[in-house]
């Protein structure tokens, strides 16, 4: 019973463990905003960091481009502030997802389920 009684609070510790760490990763992917202007200025746009885009202000210059052409300038810079914004996650992750413990967790998961790891 004493080796089921240690092995109970170690699982515990382990748990308390996985859900600080989970709210530290969640606050840091919280905490990312991504703002990035046009090449030339003709728009500005901001996104969180999950790529969504929370804010656009468009510039009196931006106004005389042209439809077209301000279509593409927008698409261009949400793309690129989006790709800032998942670089900038995928770094807050990096300790997280490279953490031994939670590589092994994870392949214990996919074994118990059936299912071999996705980067396999």
């Amino acid at each position: 019973m004493d080796y089921l009684d240690d092995w109970n609070a170690e699982q515990r510790e382990l748990a308390i463990k996985w859900r600080r760490k989970n709210a530290d990763l969640r606050t840091a992917l919280a905490a990312i905003e991504v703002r990035t202007t046009s090449p030339n200025g003709e728009i500005g746009v901001t996104v969180d960091g999950q790529g969504n885009v929370t804010n656009v202000r468009l510039t009196p210059q931006g106004l005389r481009v042209g439809d077209a052409r301000l279509s593409q300038v927008m698409l261009e810079t949400i793309q690129r502030a989006q790709g800032e914004a998942r670089r900038k996650a995928d770094e807050a992750a990096r300790p997280y997802t490279s953490d031994p413990d939670a590589v092994t967790a994870k392949k214990a998961l996919h074994d118990l389920l059936g299912n071999p790891p996705a980067d396999e």
